[in-house]
């Protein structure tokens, strides 16, 4: 009988993840044109009849809370108010290159404009992203 290091201490192999949904995201320059008039529409105080009915239709198209076409997720609050994490480290980093950065902090910074890239010479199999969180202390009543 043989047995690896994998067995002999219960460890596996990781797992793969591979994604269930693939959503196309519009980041073309006449999306962004038009979330950056909404917002210069949205500024104004006062509005003619024809400012109203381009902002409705804006309104319609991408919802009040969206400030940018490379937002991941739409302004207001989301879990990042109640404590995200603090700190990312990568395994690796590509190199910055043209001032372009790829670090991981990146990672989450729920930008499409920006992104963290495994810097290995090979495919990059095993690259990870280690997430920091403040521990949170949860009351229970009752």
């Amino acid at each position: 009988m043989i047995l690896s290091a994998n067995t002999l201490f219960g460890q596996q192999a990781p797992k793969d993840y591979f994604p269930s949904e693939i959503i196309k995201i519009d980041v073309s320059p006449q999306t962004e044109k038009d979330i950056n008039r909404q917002n210069e529409l949205l500024k104004k105080e006062m509005l003619n009849a024809k400012e109203q009915k381009e902002l409705d239709s804006l309104l319609l198209q991408y919802g009040e809370t969206v400030e940018s076409v490379w937002d991941i997720i739409d302004g207001g609050c989301s879990w990042y108010c109640g404590g995200g994490n603090y700190k990312v480290i990568a395994s690796s980093a590509l190199t910055a290159r043209n001032g372009i950065q790829y670090k991981a902090e990146q990672a989450n910074d729920l930008s499409y404009k920006t992104a963290w890239i495994e810097g290995r010479e090979d495919e990059g199999i095993g690259e990870y992203l280690e997430f920091y969180f403040k521990k949170i202390n949860i009351a229970q009543s009752g």
